[in-house]
């Protein structure tokens, strides 16, 4: 082989070899931060608690129903500038009284109940009755 021949072969594999490299660093750079994020969001997810939240706003709930397992929290706050006061009681029951009863929620207040019994509760704002809520406890 003469010096050009030689030449553009050790060219030619040093590019092939170059672009392998390069292939095999891209490669391992995607899997490394698809590892991170998938460890980032399994942490996350453990910190936060198994909580719910209904927001307050314009008198309305949202959302106005919402299904959680028993031992979870539900979580009321208060996006209005109008205090608001949530409390419950047992669908079809009202002998059983209050689950629940809120102080005044005064704008970015909130208010949490644990709901530690399946069925259904409904809710309502004490200061606007007219407005309510369900959670459904499984």
């Amino acid at each position: 082989m003469n010096n050009k021949t030689l030449a553009l072969v050790l060219i030619i594999l040093v590019i092939v070899v170059g672009g392998f490299i390069a292939w095999y660093l891209l490669q391992n750079d995607e899997s490394a931060t698809t590892n991170l994020n998938n460890a980032v969001s399994t942490v996350a997810n453990r910190q936060r608690p198994p909580e719910s939240t209904v927001w307050i706003i314009d008198g309305n709930f949202s959302p106005s129903v919402i299904t959680i397992r028993s031992g979870e929290s539900v979580t009321w706050v208060n996006q209005d500038e109008t205090a608001r006061q949530v409390s419950s009681m047992a669908v079809g029951d009202s002998s059983a009284g209050s689950l629940f009863k809120s102080e005044e929620l005064t704008t970015d207040e909130s208010f949490t109940h644990t709901f530690d019994t399946a069925g259904t509760w409904s809710y309502y704002d004490e200061l606007n009755p007219i407005k309510s809520g369900q959670v459904i406890v499984e």
